[in-house]
């Protein structure tokens, strides 16, 4: 069965429900930029949701390196043919999938539950624990409070040299949504 890739690599906002959930902003171009990582498992024939313009000499590029002849598409397929298709999202969320049902797409989303609890920091730093395998002086913080005793606490280097550290969001993308700090 065809497959259609949504490169919606910013799903972790919508699994907070937060404010910064809201589109916009870098999230088009992230997810713009990072659409051409699905090549690695794209198939000829699938398609590749970018809501955007690719010149035709990259999709020429693409074929002459011997990726697979896969169709960029800026509009979701007619329903009859979504019918047809799996459709493969970064992340799974409730909007993605709702996303997918619209649009008529044959969907086999996972237990949204799951999805939500794996993706999550909370559950990293837990497994990570457990394992043996968290950072020295790492913690998981809930409040400002508990932010000032975790760094209080942090193990202090040379006399003239603050101690760095790292506070992120709990639903994030790689870096983003996090603090550098000293001290």
């Amino acid at each position: 069965m065809r497959r259609v890739f949504l490169g919606n690599f910013d799903f972790e906002h919508q699994l907070t429900r937060e404010v910064y959930a809201a589109t916009g902003g870098a999230t088009p171009a992230l997810n713009l930029n990072l659409a051409s990582c699905w090549l690695g498992m794209a198939a000829d024939g699938d398609q590749i949701y970018l809501p955007g313009s690719v010149s035709a000499d990259y999709i020429t590029h693409l074929q002459s390196a011997g990726l697979p002849k896969v169709e960029l598409i800026a509009d979701w397929p007619e329903r009859d043919a979504a019918a047809q298709m799996t459709f493969v999202p970064w992340g799974w969320s409730q909007a993605t999938a709702k996303l997918a049902q619209s649009q008529g797409f044959t969907v086999t989303a996972p237990d949204l539950a799951a999805v939500k609890t794996v993706n999550s920091r909370s559950f990293s730093f837990a497994c990570e624990s457990v394992w043996g395998l968290s950072l020295p002086g790492s913690c998981r913080v809930e409040s400002l409070t508990e932010l000032e005793a975790a760094v209080a606490e942090l193990p202090r280097g040379q006399e003239k040299v603050e101690t760095a550290w790292v506070l992120k969001a709990d639903f994030s993308m790689s870096a983003r949504e996090r603090m550098l700090g000293r001290g």
